[in-house]
This record gives structure tokens, sequence and C-alpha cells, in this order.
């Protein structure tokens, strides 16, 4: 499974813009990277509660808070990111990485290139 994120400002890459033809915005990437973190917050938020366990929201509302200087809140969606299962997920450039590596590289810890 694939999923959208805005995580590639965790890496230093700026996000690509959004065109028309794109997907509806389920995950507040365009909030996030236009940096409207409340109305990217509001977003996830209202997502989480509807559907607790979707990695991207979480990965998504992770970056929101820590932006928005919230990081103890930010710190504890990447830890349970860790818990779940480690998904693919595509990120707005296109480029596919998995979510405990994106957790990972958000909490400042190694990140191992083992086959999977």
């Amino acid at each position: 499974m694939i999923k959208a994120l805005a995580i590639l400002s965790l890496v230093g890459t700026p996000l690509a813009a959004t065109s028309a033809a794109e997907p509806v915005d389920n995950y507040a990437a365009k909030a996030v990277s236009s940096g409207d973190y409340a109305r990217a917050i509001a977003a996830l938020e209202a997502s989480m509660r509807e559907n607790p366990n979707d990695e991207s929201t979480l990965l998504n509302l992770a970056l929101a808070y820590r932006k928005a200087n919230r990081v103890a809140e930010a710190h504890a969606l990447y830890e349970r990111v860790l818990t779940m299962q480690n998904f693919a997920l595509n990120t707005t450039r296109g480029q596919p990485m998995w979510s405990h590596d994106v957790a990972l590289r958000a909490l400042g810890r190694p990140v191992g290139y083992a086959a999977r």
C-alpha cells in the first residue's frame, strides 16, 4: 500500500507544487507544505479521530506538530508509527520511503537499510 505524504521536509527536500490534476489532499500535504500548520493540524486531528491507525495521517500530523513547535506531541506520534507495520509511502515528489524510516529520521535515530 502506498500513501502520499508531505514528509520530504524531514530530509531537507522542498515539496513539489501540486496541480489541479492531482488527487484530493487527504493528508493535508498542501497545508503542511504551505506552512499553514494550524489548518493542517485541525484537518489531520479530525482524520485521526476517524482512522487512528493511518500511518500517513500520523506522520503528517507529527510533522505539522513539529513545525508548530509541539515537539513532544510529534515525538509521541513518531514513536507510535514505529510500533505499527512498516509501510511504503509515496511522498509528494513521488519518492517512496518506508514509514519507519521517516519516523526514525524525524527522531534523529539512525536508519538501517537491511533487506525487507
